[in-house]
């Protein structure tokens, strides 16, 4: 008769290379739907982007002048709103499932195309009232306050009057306003990595510089803009790789949900490429080892249900040295011991143990949900008893290993510990009952027999 079993554990190559392509399929499926759902929140930001230019150079110029300060002020409460509703769009809890992911996706789609179609028939409404004041201008006095303003607004360049729409660059040859809202733009893309962010911002000062001093043709504005249109090429391929990554990094994260404690972390949280990249390489080492892990539980689970166990419930042991605790109780032989399964965290050691089950009261104090009793608090007739109902298990132990070395998990250095009253072990946990069956005559002739064994042994 045994107590604790404790063995060595390996999957065989083969099975951990077929492991591995299932896991790298599975991992596909989910990155085609992260593409596609961090294509749609990419837009969304975008256009967030957009209407922030739009408001400060095509709207807000307009609250100057009596006659438009109404509907310019209307109009930017407005943009505010839809703005606000775009930023929830970024803010959703985001699926594991593909399926649940495209679901999603679509439903942000929609919404975007919504909320543009809000903005483009505001800010169209608007752009009619600007061009009745704009055709009207010819007509006014020379120095009127109207006149006036309007032609400084379009004298800086602020404002697309043909169709009121925010244009990339309206010259290349020429240094221009346009380039400092594209530049600014870029800096705003949580694609866009924190050094080519603070990169960026340098340009924009020095081409405000030259901006603001009337210099914007000169031989140094012209090497700037040409510095500024080789680097923004440089970004931009930085912002197509970033994504790329990113939508790895997301397949990674929902792939793991649910077995280890990783969070998923926005664009913006992470300093560089080179960080997002190490993260991923993370976690592609923590992915293959927790498929194996996943691999190993499902197959013991298996096998002990087929000789009448329940499935495997992960617990919270305090006190645990790294690694995964499991218990799995008896469905139908009273005689039989719930069994604690220990996984150590580089899925080599394996520990079973048929174990005696107390409860331990809901308001425990502490992060777990479950202790081995001292074995001092264990009475000397329950600790017999569990001696006595640990044979169950070592009749069984045999035909768990050998049916999981048919599926490509080999064993080695298989140690067994003697069962006793001194190894003889009791677990308390919590929305547990207590397995030990007080004193009966059947149990009290047990305890004697095994004292006997005891002291033989003595």
């Amino acid at each position: 008769m045994s107590g604790r079993k404790l063995t060595e554990a390996e999957i065989m190559e083969i099975k951990k290379q077929e492991l591995e392509r299932q896991r790298l399929e599975r991992l596909r499926i989910i990155k085609e739907s992260t593409t596609k759902y961090n294509s749609v929140l990419d837009q969304v930001s975008k256009f967030i982007a957009f209407m922030d230019v739009s408001t400060e150079n095509n709207i807000q110029p307009f609250s100057e002048i009596d006659e438009l300060s109404i509907a310019s002020k209307t109009l930017q409460n407005m943009v505010k709103k839809i703005s606000g509703e775009a930023k929830q769009l970024l803010n959703q809890p985001l699926p594991a499932e593909a399926n649940d992911i495209d679901a999603l996706t679509e439903s942000i789609n929609i919404a975007l195309e919504s909320l543009k179609n809000d903005f483009d028939k505001e800010s169209s409404q608007f752009a009619e009232r600007i061009s009745i004041y704009i055709t009207g201008m010819t007509e006014l006095e020379e120095g009127n306050e109207l006149s006036v303003k309007l032609a400084e607004l379009k004298k800086q360049e602020k404002i697309d009057f043909s169709n009121f729409s925010f244009t990339q660059v309206s010259s290349e040859d020429v240094l221009n306003k346009n380039h400092i809202m594209e530049c600014v733009m870029l800096i705003n893309d949580e694609s866009t990595d924190k050094k080519d962010k603070k990169l960026l911002m340098n340009y924009v000062k020095d081409m405000q510089d030259y901006l603001d001093k009337g210099n914007e043709k000169n031989v140094a504005a012209q090497r700037l803009l040409s510095t500024y249109t080789t680097i923004k090429s440089k970004v931009q391929r930085n912002i197509q790789f970033y994504n790329q990554l990113y939508c790895d990094y997301l397949a990674l994260s929902l792939e793991l949900e649910g077995y280890t404690d990783v969070s998923i972390h926005k664009k913006e949280d992470f300093d560089s490429i080179e960080t997002l990249a190490e993260e991923i390489k993370r976690l592609e080492l923590i992915a293959r080892k927790e498929n194996e892990h996943r691999y190993i539980r499902e197959q013991i689970e298996r096998v002990m249900k087929k000789y009448n166990y329940n499935h495997l419930d992960p617990i919270e042991l305090q006190g645990s040295k790294k690694g995964t605790h499991y218990l799995s109780e008896p469905s139908s032989n009273v005689d039989a011991l719930p069994v604690h399964f220990f996984v150590s965290e580089d899925n080599k050691t394996i520990m079973f143990e048929p174990i005696g089950l107390g409860n331990i009261s809901d308001d425990e104090p502490g992060d777990f949900n479950a202790q081995v009793l001292n074995p001092a608090d264990v009475s000397h007739e329950e600790k017999a008893w569990i001696v006595q109902r640990q044979e169950k298990f070592c009749e069984f132990y045999p035909k768990l290993l050998e049916e999981l070395e048919k599926v490509g998990i080999t064993f080695t250095n298989k140690k067994v510990f003697e069962a006793s009253l001194d190894t003889a072990r009791v677990m308390k946990v919590k929305g547990k009952h207590s397995t030990y069956k007080k004193s009966t005559n059947d149990t009290r002739a047990r305890v004697n027999e095994t004292t006997q064994k005891q002291r033989s042994l003595n």
